[in-house]
């Protein structure tokens, strides 16, 4: 049996943003957050402490300045890396890739440092990069459109959710 060239299966998958998981697929499958600011926070409080320590204008205070300034850097590095990458995998895997739109501002006044750690707004600035560079397509819903309440398969939707059907 042979294709059509152009009839190609369109593969799309919604994904939910968590505090616990970074993203959470529609079918189920889960993609952990390194939290790389988190595994590198010691080493930058010490960092931090030896510069606070030196003299203002001295040679050491500058190198110690460096050190930190490099601690930053590693973080910032490995998180856009890992950004990259993980675009790249559901660009290639997916069409259509749906998510919630979120006010990221308010969030981050509620959860302070662990949302500046997940950085949401700097992985879908990639993922729109990418995707638009391989042809695919991201889709952003309403914050408020009630898609736990909605039925994936006759569309009904129910007035009220109790918390312990949730998943």
């Amino acid at each position: 049996m042979s294709r059509k060239p152009n009839s190609r299966r369109v593969e799309s998958r919604s994904f939910d943003f968590g505090l616990k998981m970074f993203l959470t697929c529609s079918d189920g499958t889960q993609i952990e957050s390194p939290q790389f600011l988190q595994q590198s926070l010691n080493a930058i409080k010490k960092a931090n402490r030896q510069h606070s320590k030196k003299r203002k204008g001295s040679a050491n205070r500058e190198r110690t300045r460096l050190n930190l300034v490099r601690k930053h850097e590693n973080v910032v590095n490995r998180h856009s890396d890992w950004f990259w990458k993980l675009a790249h995998d559901l660009t290639n895997q997916f069409d259509v890739l749906c998510f919630e739109t979120l006010n990221l501002k308010r969030i981050q006044r509620l959860w302070g440092r662990k949302i500046s750690d997940l950085a949401f707004g700097e992985f879908l600035k990639i993922l729109e990069w990418v995707a638009t560079w391989k042809g695919k397509e991201v889709v952003f819903i309403d914050q408020w459109y009630p898609s736990f309440k909605t039925c994936s398969t006759c569309g009904h939707v129910l007035k009220e959710l109790d918390l312990s059907l949730r998943q």
